[in-house]
């Protein structure tokens, strides 16, 4: 039960400082053809440095979903879907938060692929590395962020789990809980 409310408390915590973000992507690569496009969303920590331009990243959790070409979003009896978490590095080419950026980062994904005959998907663990660039903006009295980015991400695991996606990010950020004079 100790365990439970220290996890709890963790994610209560981390959630006061987390960021989401949409994100759009396009499965590349083999049996890419098949997929249409994709959408998904993600959370993340920032970790500030000494400077302000560079960032440590923890990605909480990023989720997509990519249908089978044809086929209704929410109704595709086909399709691959992820699930990961990452840790990466923000450097923002600026001496402030605003600019263009480059984003690394690695961690592991689990990819779940859906057929029609089989009742359940079936899923695999791997290594995962991406690698983002963008502008972000900073907006309003808070230093707000609004980042437009464009990803490329790759699941390291056997087919048909693997996975090659670019992808198109969108965020704005919000910082609720700073006060900036």
């Amino acid at each position: 039960m100790k365990k439970i409310s220290f996890v709890l408390g963790m994610v209560c915590l981390c959630s006061l400082h987390a960021h989401s973000q949409l994100q759009f992507s396009k499965l590349i690569g083999k049996d890419s053809q098949k997929y249409g496009v994709g959408a998904g969303l993600f959370v993340y920590l920032d970790i500030p440095t000494a400077s302000e331009n560079q960032k440590f990243r923890i990605e909480l959790f990023e989720f997509g979903y990519h249908p089978t070409k044809g086929d209704g979003y929410f109704t595709a009896e086909e399709g691959k879907g992820f699930f990961s978490f990452r840790l990466g590095y923000k450097y923002v080419f600026s001496e402030t938060e605003s600019g263009f950026y480059i984003l690394p980062t690695a961690g592991a994904a689990n990819v779940m692929v859906i057929t029609r005959e089989e009742t359940e998907a079936k899923n695999k663990w791997g290594f995962t590395s991406a690698l983002e660039t963008g502008y972000s903006l900073s907006v309003g009295e808070r230093d707000n962020q609004i980042s437009l980015g464009i990803k490329y991400e790759q699941a390291f695991i056997k087919n048909p789990y693997n996975l090659q996606a670019i992808g198109l990010r969108l965020a704005y950020s919000t910082h609720l809980f700073s006060r900036r004079y």
